[in-house]
């Protein structure tokens, strides 16, 4: 019933758990708020692949149970180990009654059904009650160690070996005791330490650890050596969980024999110390802290998540799951909680738990009713992203409080493929007031402010048209409408992102640019600038001398140098004003150099000074080609009407001459030619 304690991913599946213990990425915060942007880093770059899960199932969440029933051939199981060879999974089973090996096939995923191969007893290859199994890899080949006896049975050990796949026909051997050490042995585990292969069992029968030397080939019969018992702290134990860590062995053994007297006798695991070889005599203490918890434990499988150790106990006396709290394997003080207690019948056994993508899962065989239950930890669906196959992995977020898991598999399925994962911590945004996002005329300012107790600062960007970029406080002016981006890093160590949107109301009045004039003359006024839209309202204003004040582009005529106002008002009520200057100037004679009486093609009908700023007129004097005047004025506002002596004049080219000032007290003297019109 032993279980290899490792996490396990793809080829890592059977690899030493301790190689868990180095960091492969850069995690920026340990302590984030919900919303924050998360960004992460590989320490490697340019890998064949990369695969990030930011919500990866956690071995403290409670599991899934799924009972997938009894119709896998179990009869009286005993123990179960799962593994994953050339992109499948594989388990194994073995059955007390009629010392049967089983192999289940889940395909490509372990949420699949499993199909089931019963290898029989491999011509009675299987030991006699056969009761754990231990699955290993070694230079490519596959190799299950199987032990089995007690109640009657001999004890001894077999070894199956696999080739280069498990999903092989596997031939068996199976190795004497020749010196009759075992005694109903339990929880088979070998590993290679040193250039040796060392299996160990512990003697249900009669607390002994003993230790298997196979030498430096695994195919080689083993020796066997009674290590005692170590502490005399065995008692009846029915598992073995190894774990390598930080240079050094540790097995965990659990009991399935009460010690202690009357009401304070317990269930104990006994943590045995290796040091930094399997050939060492190990050492024994008692850890505490869980034995509340405990009730006929029958198997132990051992794991690393995260920097963090959990063991997890079959408990067939109340048909339950109990998950152990290790903070170190050098300590013996742990903690322990009932993970799961509602699908077990006797459960037996455990496997090790394996990791697909971001789900974990373990498997567990009932010996009451021969089903088997399926333990998953799901990944969660609080990230905004759920995982990624870039290097560097996009900003991402959780959206709810809690503690995640964050998985990074790099080369996966090669040799130099390189597993981890690290925790974060997600808090609840504090309690804080902010600003609503707003809108405002262009033009007008508006005040920015977040205000919460556990701040350390506020910071904002970007840095456009704010009278400061720090502070809760600070007042914007934008021009156009701007997103501001809100930074509060807290005391806790956690930082706020949040943002304010200023929607600025886009009013736009272009008068034109500012022009001179003659004296009498018009002009347009308006420029391209302004802006157009439905519903707009535009006004100028003063009204005088002006054909349309509504208008975008009028037609002024100032009798003096005068500035005209245009008003833009859309439907919130902002404004937008601009002027123009238009210069009247009184430095010459205003005439038209054609007219014609009596008609109307567009000509005026009448000849005179079209200047509004002729303080005095010494004379105006008009004469036709003889020489003859045909008309003569000193009042600027008076015009010839094409007539002499009260006759129509011809059609023809008449010649005109004046003088004046202007109220400028600008002196004028002017001749000139105009086209009478018939």
């Amino acid at each position: 019933m032993n279980k290899r304690l490792l996490l396990a991913f793809a080829a890592l599946l059977l690899l030493p758990a301790g190689l868990y213990a180095q960091s492969y990425f850069d995690l920026e915060t340990d302590t984030a708020c919900v919303g924050q942007k998360i960004h992460l880093a590989p320490h490697t770059m340019n890998a064949s692949s990369y695969y990030w899960g930011f919500c990866s199932g956690y071995l403290l969440n409670k599991p899934i149970e799924e009972n997938l029933g009894g119709g896998f051939g179990f009869d009286d199981p005993s123990g179960i180990e799962i593994a994953k060879d050339g992109g499948n999974y594989y388990g194994f089973v073995v059955n007390t009654n009629g010392n049967q090996l089983l192999r289940l096939d889940f395909g490509k995923k372990l949420n699949n059904i499993p199909t089931v191969t019963n290898f029989g007893s491999i011509d009675t290859t299987v030991p006699p009650s056969p009761n754990s199994v231990y699955l290993m890899q070694d230079s490519g080949k596959w190799f299950l160690f199987v032990c089995g006896g007690g109640g009657g049975a001999p004890s001894s050990i077999a070894r199956f070996d696999f080739g280069n796949s498990l999903s092989n026909v596997p031939n068996g051997v199976r190795f004497p005791d020749v010196n009759g050490l075992l005694n109903d042995p339990q929880g088979i585990f070998v590993s290679r330490d040193g250039g040796v292969y060392y299996g160990f069992v512990v003697n249900k029968g009669n607390d002994r650890l003993i230790r298997l030397n196979f030498g430096n080939n695994i195919s080689r019969t083993p020796t066997y050596l009674n290590l005692g018992n170590p502490g005399n702290d065995l008692s009846a134990g029915n598992d073995i969980a190894p774990f390598y860590d930080n240079g050094n062995w540790y097995f965990l053994v659990p009991n399935t024999k009460k010690v202690g007297g009357g009401g304070s006798s317990y269930y104990n695991i006994n943590k045995i110390y290796f040091g930094n070889t399997l050939s060492n005599t190990p050492v024994s203490t008692v850890a505490t802290g869980y034995r509340n918890y405990t009730d006929v434990p029958t198997a132990i499988s051992l794991t690393k998540d995260c920097g963090e150790f959990k063991a997890f106990v079959t408990n067939a006396g109340d048909n339950s799951i109990l998950r152990v709290d290790i903070p170190s394997l050098t300590t013996s003080t742990w903690s322990g909680e009932v993970a799961v207690n509602n699908t077990f019948n006797q459960p037996e056994d455990i496997s090790r738990i394996l990791r697909d993508k971001d789900s974990l899962y373990a498997f567990v065989i009932n010996r009451g009713n021969n089903t088997l239950t399926r333990l998953t930890f799901p990944q969660c669906h609080n990230s905004s992203i759920q995982s990624s196959t870039d290097a560097i992995p996009p900003a991402y977020t959780y959206d709810t409080a809690g503690r995640y898991n964050i998985l990074l598999v790099v080369n996966e399925g090669l040799p130099n493929m390189e597993v981890d994962c690290q925790q974060i911590e997600i808090r609840n945004i504090p309690p804080m007031t902010i600003a609503h996002d707003t809108l405002i005329c262009q033009g007008d300012t508006v005040t920015l402010f977040a205000n919460t107790e556990d701040a350390l600062n506020y910071y904002y960007s970007p840095h456009y048209n704010l009278t400061d970029t720090q502070g809760s406080l600070v007042r914007a002016y934008p021009k156009l409408t701007t997103q501001y981006f809100i930074n509060i890093p807290m005391k806790d160590g956690c930082i706020v992102d949040t943002v304010i949107k200023v929607d600025v109301s886009d009013v736009r009045a272009d008068a034109g640019p500012d022009r001179s004039i003659a004296d009498g003359a018009k002009t347009i006024i308006g420029g391209p600038n302004t802006l157009i839209a439905p519903k707009m309202t535009y006004q100028w204003s003063p009204p005088e001398n002006i054909d349309d004040v509504f208008s975008l582009f009028p037609t002024v005529s100032p009798r003096t140098t005068k500035s005209y106002i245009l008003k833009v008002t859309n439907t919130l009520g902002c404004i937008s004003m601009d002027t123009v200057v238009v210069k009247v100037l009184c430095n010459s004679f205003n005439l038209p150099n054609a007219f014609a009486p009596g008609n109307h093609s567009g000509e005026p009908t009448t000849f005179g000074m079209k200047n509004r700023q002729i303080s005095v007129l010494y004379y105006f004097r008009i004469f036709d080609r003889w020489g003859r005047q045909v008309f003569s004025t000193s009042d600027p506002t008076k015009e010839w009407d094409g007539t002499y002596n009260g006759d129509p004049a011809p059609f023809g080219v008449y010649v005109w001459e004046a003088e004046g000032a202007c109220v400028n007290q600008e002196r004028m003297k002017a001749t000139g030619n105009v086209t009478l019109i018939r």
